[in-house]
């Protein structure tokens, strides 16, 4: 009798405030109010037992509540309304019931983030709530759940819990953002409701499991930004429903599974950023429904197969930094690319002229070429051409692709004369071939378009004088290696960005004058370091800060001008006698550094 009352009163406890208070500590803590009052040490069962006074939902739901509560430092979470306060666990925060059972799991706060246009309302956000520890195997207890929503947690540890392949019920899986380690339980293809499974951003191992081809529902994939290795499985191409895919920023590889073919609702698919190899499956020229294709940065080799064009849908394509090579398909120019990337490739890479044309007529807007690697027009134009060098013509080629200049002259990429293309001038060699030493368009009509990377293929130019366009873009740094460059003149473009430090140290350079553009940043230092330089002009742009002292290394300087910069460009004192005995001089908005000043 003495022992069942002590029970009772055991019980009694473990359902009042107490135990609430209790109930967030781990089990086997004590029980207190204040100071001074004696330390009742209860077994965890005791603790555990808020839920023998549920009603509303089975016991073993509420202590698999209970259980994620204490291991995931439920006291600590930014939001935690009503968990083990009451013995209504479907009015606790983030927990939603049907049927007598917890159908949603949901532990995001949301909150409502500033605009930041003043006259935008504030705007609904989901964060994380600041779960620590790891998610317990007891998760699988809940039977009835159709959603698990927990993600943006960086202290979130530990492994996704097997389990989770019981909650056959579930349409939404989504872990996104914390730190889940370890492999991806196999037990998840058990799920064949699920819709939607989010794992991305997490530290996530292993392979793929194949058995994620069973989720024959799923309509989106995220495993981007895991620590994944290994095959791409065949299976995912089972997923029939599949809208969204994406695997990239991890580890895998292998080649790309012809089966993915077999998606045909796809509309997005990235396994950019992984070790893939291989070439591209004609295969992927089934994804009629693809509006983004990303491949980029794998090591995928090969020419691009020609049913690429397939993807008439097609908007986003990123197939950069591999080792394709070949001539891409002239049926690529029928799609309505608004992106295509194609950088850091084989050598080999070309596309035929026409084919880019019809690419810009049909809406391209963001374009790149591999530097250096491109044959532009048909029949790789620049293996061919005799009169001048392979890189010559390919840094020709390079301002034919990111410019206007073959709609202003006709016969540039045409006449294989390259010099006699308006604008470029060349010196005979010895052995009689010709070498590209100027490039010079300061006459109407202007270029628009921007620079390309790959000018320094053109080794030997003396002279880039292209002042006066409509250029836009940022000035290439590559510039910088032009080690003969005399000249260089780019004034009254649309030019942005900052004044490349590479373009200083040239022994060569003589004139340097990017005036009237909308530069910005300070003035690099490295431009002192060029001990030829005579004629300066960095005037009208949006310069700033203090000019480099080291522009006082020029000793052949005669002209300088800084004027039509940002209010606060000012010149140090040092450099105050330096510019005084300067033939020409204009000085910047700032005038002498207020803090160097005598």
């Amino acid at each position: 009798l003495l022992f069942g009352a002590l029970f009772v009163a055991l019980v009694t406890l473990a359902r009042s405030p107490l135990a609430a208070q209790d109930a967030t500590n781990a089990p086997g803590t004590t029980v207190g109010t204040t100071v001074g009052t004696p330390q009742l040490y209860l077994p965890a069962m005791v603790q555990t037992d808020i839920c023998l006074g549920v009603s509303e939902i089975p016991a073993q739901e509420c202590r698999a509540l209970v259980t994620l509560y204490r291991a995931t430092g439920g006291p600590n979470w930014d939001k935690q309304d009503g968990w083990l306060e009451s013995t209504s666990p479907c009015t606790w925060f983030g927990i939603t019931c049907a049927g007598g059972h917890v159908t949603h799991l949901n532990l995001l706060v949301l909150v409502l983030s500033p605009s930041p246009d003043p006259f935008t309302p504030p705007f609904p956000q989901w964060l994380g709530n600041n779960l620590r520890g790891t998610l317990p195997a007891q998760l699988g207890d809940l039977r009835h759940l159709q959603s698990i929503r927990i993600y943006g947690n960086p202290r979130l540890t530990g492994p996704i819990p097997a389990t989770l392949g019981n909650l056959t019920g579930l349409t939404n899986l989504s872990l996104e953002a914390n730190s889940l380690t370890g492999p991806i339980p196999a037990a998840l293809g058990n799920l064949t409701n699920l819709e939607s499974l989010v794992i991305s951003n997490n530290a996530l191992s292993g392979a793929l499991p194949p058995e994620l081809g069973n989720l024959e529902n799923l309509t989106t994939l995220w495993v981007h930004l895991n620590r994944l290795g290994g095959p791409i499985p065949g299976t995912l191409g089972n997923l029939a429903r599949l809208d969204y895919l994406d695997l990239s920023a991890n580890a895998l590889t292998g080649p790309i599974p012809t089966e993915l073919g077999n998606l045909s609702a796809l509309t997005y698919l990235s396994l950019a950023d992984n070790l893939l190899t291989g070439p591209i499956p004609g295969e992927l020229g089934n994804l009629t429904a693809l509006h983004h294709l990303h491949l980029e940065g794998n090591q995928l080799y090969g020419e691009l197969p020609a049913t690429l064009n397939g993807l008439t849908n097609l908007g986003y394509l990123d197939l950069s930094r591999n080792y394709l090579i070949g001539h891409i398909p002239t049926t690529l120019g029928e799609l309505s690319l608004a992106m295509l990337h194609l950088d850091d490739n084989g050598p080999t890479l070309c596309i035929g002229w026409e084919t880019l044309v019809s690419l810009r007529a049909n809406g391209l807007s963001q374009f790149t070429m591999p530097p250096g690697d491109v044959c532009i027009a048909d029949r790789n134009f620049c293996d061919t051409m005799t009169q001048i060098s392979y890189g010559d013509c390919l840094g020709l080629a390079g301002l034919a692709t990111t410019t206007d200049v073959r709609q202003l002259y006709p016969e540039w990429m045409v006449d294989e004369e390259s010099c006699r293309w308006r604008g470029v001038q060349c010196q005979q060699l010895s052995d009689g071939r010709m070498q590209v030493v100027a490039l010079v368009m300061a006459d109407p009509p202007f270029l628009t378009g921007e620079l390309p990377a790959n000018l320094d293929n053109i080794g030997f130019l003396r002279e880039l004088d292209l002042h006066g366009g409509q250029l836009t873009g940022t000035i290439p740094p590559r510039l910088g290696d032009l080690w003969n460059l005399s000249i260089l003149d780019l004034a009254d473009n649309d030019l942005a960005g900052e004044i490349p430090a590479q373009l200083g140290g040239s022994y060569a350079l003589h004139r340097l004058d990017l005036s009237g553009n909308h530069l910005w940043g300070a003035i690099p230092p490295e431009l002192g370091d060029s001990p030829l330089l005579q004629v300066l002009d960095l005037s009208d742009n949006g310069l700033g800060g203090t000019v480099p002292v080291e522009l006082g290394n020029l000793s052949q300087l005669t002209s300088l001008d800084l004027h039509g910069n940002a209010a606060d460009l000012c010149l140090p004192a040092e450099l105050n006698t330096f510019v005084q005995g300067l033939a020409n001089y204009h000085a910047p908005p700032g005038g002498i550094c207020p803090s160097s000043a005598p």
